[in-house]
């Protein structure tokens, strides 16, 4: 089911973290930046893509990219004239992700839904945010998060190797993707601030709703619908998840490995596209 028409006319703000973690930087050292996200994964920095998929997608009216830091960017003319080509925003990075989101939505105010991605989403496509962004504003959800189903993502990209969360109805991979639709969904960033340095360990983040989450998860009994159930008694408003029919969406780029594969990816879609 595509989302409907109606709910394509409602624009999005977009932030896109795009600040380094502290300590080792792997990828931006092996790819010889200053930063991860101006890494190339073909013929440009993963900023670039992700910007490009943003804009094309025909859902957002305004884009603030939350990082690097200020010395890296104002040193960085390259990076500079891409936000500027792109007519977005930049603003330094908090000292976490869940401190940045909630500086650039101080900035954007709540008027409208906000979409949050990341720098390192190079295979993010027009066709994937504007799914999103339809399918999150449909929900009638107040927070949405998409997630991608680990036997396609494996199938799709057999070389990949991803987070995945097991319940009892299926693996599942999350995708950087995720809609705050209005001020009830801007309550969880607060528990999300409690939680995003566990995020590559499901077992601690299912710990943190409750040691009845973790038995039922390891007992192999919860389902996708009873953790967002969970999840939105825990955060005090409606959290659905949306499986995405594109398991592109789940690569993201924390190792050098993977950016080599993403770059693999993008090169071999683009030699294959009609001239």
């Amino acid at each position: 089911m595509n989302p409907s028409k109606d709910s394509l006319h409602k624009k999005f703000s977009a932030i896109i973290l795009a600040g380094d973690r502290k300590g080792a930087r792997p990828v931006a050292e092996a790819a010889g930046t200053t930063c991860k996200a101006l890494a190339a994964a073909g013929d440009r920095p993963m900023i670039a893509h992700v910007l490009e998929a943003v804009k094309k997608s025909g859902c957002v009216s305004d884009i603030i990219i939350s990082g690097p830091e200020a010395e890296i960017f104002s040193g960085s003319q390259r990076l500079r004239n891409i936000v500027e080509e792109a007519g977005a925003a930049w603003l330094p990075p908090g000292p976490s992700p869940c401190a940045s989101v909630i500086q650039a939505i101080e900035r954007i105010g709540t008027d409208r839904p906000v979409l949050i991605t990341t720098g390192d989403h190079a295979l993010l496509s027009p066709e994937t945010v504007s799914w999103f962004c339809g399918k999150s504003l449909d929900s009638g959800c107040d927070l949405t998060a998409a997630l991608a189903r680990t036997s396609e993502v494996t199938e799709r990209f057999p070389d990949a190797h991803r987070t995945s969360y097991r319940l009892r109805d299926g693996d599942y991979c999350s995708c950087n993707l995720f809609g705050f639709m209005n001020s009830r969904g801007l309550r969880a960033v607060s528990f999300w601030k409690r939680i995003e340095e566990q995020r590559k360990n499901p077992v601690k983040i299912i710990a943190a709703f409750g040691p009845a989450a973790l038995v039922r998860w390891a007992l192999g009994l919860l389902t996708l619908e009873e953790g967002m159930e969970r999840i939105s008694r825990r955060f005090g408003c409606r959290v659905c998840a949306l499986l995405t029919p594109y398991p592109e969406a789940a690569l993201d780029v924390d190792t050098p490995g993977d950016l080599e594969l993403i770059t693999r990816i993008i090169m071999n879609r683009d030699s294959s596209s009609p001239r």
